[in-house]
C-alpha cells in the first residue's frame, strides 16, 4: 500500500473539491432568496387606474395604444372615463408599469382630443387595457391599437382603425368605419355607413350594414349578411359569401369560392380557382371563372357566364335585351329556362353532343351546332362547348 506523505500535493488535490463545494453553496443560496425573498419576481404585475376627463363636445378623439386592447362604448354622461389596466410579465414586472403613463391631451387647432399611453421602456414589456366611456354624441375619428383587440359598442363619427396583429369588433355604429389591419378578424353588427376593410389574414363577419362595403383580404374569409348597399370585395385565397342582401355586388377570388343566396341586385363575379354558386338573385348575372364550376340557380337573368375548365349549370327566368352567353372549354353545360322566355338560340359543340326539350323549335342542325327558336324568339342564347354535352330544357 502506498502512503503520499507530501502535504503540497494533497492540497493539489484537495483546493478543487473545496471550490466546487463553495460555488454550490453560493448557488443554493442564490436559488433560496430567489425563491422565498422575491417571490413575485417573475410573476404577473399589475395596475389599474381610472380617470374621468371634461372633454370639449365638439372635438373629436383620437386613440393611441401601441400595446395592447382598445374598447370604446358610450354612456349617458357628459365627461369621458377611462380605464387604465397595465400588466407586465417582464422582469421586476411592477416597476415596468410605473413606465408606462397615459396622456390625455387637446389639439385646439385640429379640434380634437387624444389619448395615448406613453412609454419610456420597450412597448412589448407592457400590455394596455384601455376602456373608454364616451358620450352618445362624442365622435370617435382615429384608434392605432397593436397586438389586441379594438372593441366599439354604441359609438359616432367617421372611425379610422390602424392596427397590426388585432382583431376589431364593431356593434352598432352611425358613421362610416374604415379598418387596416394585418392580422386578425373582424366581426361587424349594425353599421350605419360605409364600410372600408384591408386585412391580411382573418376572417371577416358582416351584418346589418345599411352602406356600400369595399373590403380586400389577402388570405381567410369572408361572410356578408343582410347589407343594403354595393358590395366591392376581393380575396386572394379563400371564401366569400353573400346573403340575404340588396345591391349590386362584385366578387372576386383568387383561389376558394363564391356564394352568393338572396340577393336584390346584379351580381359580377370572377374566379381563377374555384367553385361559383349563385342563388336567388333577382337582377343579372355576369360570372367568369378560369378553374372551376359554375352554378346558376332561380336568377333574373344571366348576361355572360365563362369558364375555361369546369362545368355550368344554369336555371334562367328572363333574358336580357342584349341576349346571353354560357361558354366553357372542357366540361358539360346544362340551361332550363321559364317557358316565358323568348330567345333565339345557338348552340355549338364540335363533339356533337347536344339534348333539348320539346318547347325549342330547331331551325338548323349540324352535327356541331343547333339553331332554333324558344317562344317566338328574340334575344340571342349562345351556349358552346368545345369538350362536354349541351343539354336545355324547360
Amino acid at each position: 500500500m502506498l502512503i503520499n506523505n507530501n502535504p503540497f500535493q494533497n492540497r493539489l488535490l484537495k483546493e478543487p473539491v473545496l471550490k466546487i463545494s463553495a460555488l454550490m453553496k453560493v448557488l443554493f443560496f442564490i436559488l433560496v432568496f430567489s425563491v422565498f425573498s422575491v417571490p413575485d419576481i417573475f410573476s404577473e404585475a399589475q395596475l389599474i387606474t381610472e380617470q374621468s376627463y371634461a372633454i370639449n363636445p365638439d372635438t373629436v378623439l383620437n386613440i393611441i395604444n401601441r400595446n395592447g386592447s382598445v374598447s370604446i362604448m358610450s354612456h349617458q354622461r357628459n365627461d369621458v372615463i377611462i380605464t387604465m389596466k397595465k400588466i407586465s410579465w417582464a422582469w421586476q414586472g411592477n416597476n415596468e408599469i410605473e413606465k408606462v403613463r397615459l396622456e390625455v391631451r387637446e389639439d385646439t387647432v385640429k379640434n380634437k382630443t387624444i389619448v395615448e399611453t406613453k412609454y419610456t421602456i420597450d412597448e412589448e414589456k407592457v400590455f394596455v387595457y384601455l376602456e373608454i366611456k364616451v358620450p352618445v354624441s362624442l365622435k370617435i375619428n382615429t384608434i392605432i391599437c397593436n397586438n389586441g383587440l379594438v372593441d366599439l359598442r354604441d359609438v359616432f363619427g367617421a372611425i379610422s382603425i390602424v392596427s397590426n396583429n388585432s382583431s376589431v369588433n364593431g356593434v352598432n355604429i352611425a358613421g362610416s368605419l374604415k379598418v387596416t389591419t394585418n392580422n386578425g378578424d373582424i366581426s361587424l353588427d349594425g353599421i350605419i355607413g360605409d364600410v372600408s376593410l384591408t386585412v391580411s389574414t382573418g376572417k371577416i363577419s358582416i351584418i346589418n350594414i345599411q352602406g356600400n362595403l369595399v373590403s380586400d383580404l389577402r388570405s381567410g374569409k369572408i361572410t356578408i349578411q343582410t347589407l343594403s348597399g354595393f358590395v366591392n370585395s376581393t380575396i386572394n385565397r379563400g371564401d366569400i359569401t353573400l346573403i340575404n342582401s340588396s345591391g349590386d355586388a362584385y366578387i372576386h377570388v383568387m383561389s376558394g369560392s363564391i356564394q352568393i343566396s338572396g340577393l336584390n341586385g346584379n351580381a359580377k363575379t370572377s374566379i381563377s380557382e374555384g367553385l361559383t354558386r349563385v342563388r336567388g338573385v333577382s337582377g343579372l348575372i355576369d360570372a367568369q371563372s378560369e378553374n372551376g364550376s359554375i352554378k346558376l340557380s332561380n336568377v333574373g337573368g344571366v348576361m355572360k357566364c365563362k369558364t375555361v375548365n369546369g362545368s355550368i349549370t344554369a336555371d334562367i327566368n328572363s333574358m336580357p335585351q342584349s341576349g346571353t352567353v354560357l361558354t366553357t372549354d372542357n366540361g358539360d353545360i346544362s340551361v332550363s329556362f321559364n317557358n316565358s322566355i323568348n330567345a333565339s338560340l345557338e348552340i355549338y359543340n364540335p363533339r356533337g353532343n347536344i339534348n333539348t326539350g320539346r318547347s325549342i323549335v330547331v331551325t338548323e342542325k349540324h352535327y356541331d351546332k343547333l339553331l332554333g327558336l324558344m317562344g317566338n324568339g328574340g334575344p340571342s342564347l349562345i351556349i358552346s362547348t368545345q369538350n362536354g354535352s349541351v343539354s336545355v330544357r324547360n
